[in-house]
């Protein structure tokens, strides 16, 4: 399980501090710390072809653990690449639902960004309720039936109805949504989850509170339905924050379902190493040394 502890935590620390050594001012640097594009030339393992150009960020290549709710295996049709571009997710009456999550705890995350389009083939007709899930903030891969941490799920409900909305589950809720039926329009949405740490702008030492703030398509939940909250509560934060994504089966129907997925990536601030600020501090007094030396050799 690998973090990267040079992760600066609070993205409103980013925009308004600097590390400072010696006459040098060294700024922080935002970073994407991981992205997938799910392109791959062949094969359908999800762990086919990691790296670049299918993997790109500061803590890649990544493999993902891939289980079934109940039951693990890393390579199969539930798990899969099917045409090269996309990942694609799938539930069914044996297996439920399908899980798989980034083999990294990101703590210092502060935006994880995916594309999701939910119940794109069902085998059984109509009268079904599927959804996806992506979840956050989580010790270790987690599906949203645990309430392991921060989840918005997606979900398709021609069974009673509903169409396709939204729910936001919080860590320790037991499966009961804060928000929900948010309504949404069917194909792809690009999910967007921003972490930001509260009191002593830490989200991830378990101590200050975190706020999550959702938006899909670039809208606010409030936005798409006024009264909906646009960011969420955590009190106490996070300790971990590994990524999974979910797809389920089609509950009313107890058939397959399939989902995909597009586009993951995961972002953040981090401080620069000791050793590269203090090089960056000693060329920065090297090159105002030299400009001195200059001015006095035009002087004379």
């Amino acid at each position: 399980m690998s973090t990267l502890p040079s992760f600066h935590k609070s993205p409103s620390q980013f925009l308004t501090s600097a590390l400072t050594l010696g006459a040098g001012i060294l700024p922080l640097q935002a970073a994407l710390l991981f992205s997938d594009n799910f392109d791959v030339n062949s094969g359908t393992d999800i762990n086919v072809g990691t790296g670049a150009p299918r993997q790109d960020g500061l803590v890649g290549p990544l493999n993902y653990t891939a289980n079934f709710w109940g039951s693990s295996q890393a390579a199969d049709y539930h798990q899969q690449l099917p045409n090269g571009s996309v990942l694609q997710l799938a539930g069914d009456g044996n297996l439920v639902s399908t899980l798989v999550s980034p083999d990294f705890n990101f703590i210092g995350a502060d935006q994880v960004t995916v594309d999701v389009d939910t119940g794109v083939f069902s085998g059984f007709g109509p009268g079904i309720f599927t959804n996806t899930a992506v979840t956050i903030g989580a010790p270790a891969l987690t599906s949203e039936l645990s309430s392991g941490g921060f989840t918005v799920k997606l979900i398709q409900d021609t069974f009673a109805g509903n169409g396709e909305f939204l729910q936001v589950l919080l860590p320790g809720s037991g499966g009961v949504p804060i928000a929900n039926l948010v309504p949404l329009p069917g194909g792809f949405h690009t999910v967007d989850l921003f972490i930001t740490g509260l009191g002593d702008g830490d989200a991830y030492d378990g101590i200050g509170d975190a706020s999550v703030g959702v938006t899909i398509n670039g809208q606010t939940l409030d936005q798409l339905s006024p009264g909906a909250p646009s960011s969420f509560l955590i009190p106490g934060g996070f300790t971990d924050n590994y990524v999974t994504l979910e797809g389920t089966w089609a509950a009313g129907t107890g058939g397959l379902d399939t989902h995909l997925f597009d586009n993951l990536s995961v972002q953040g601030t981090i401080i620069p190493e000791p050793g590269t600020a203090l090089l960056g501090s000693l060329s920065l007094l090297t090159l105002m040394r030299r400009r001195r030396h200059k001015e006095r050799l035009i002087e004379n």
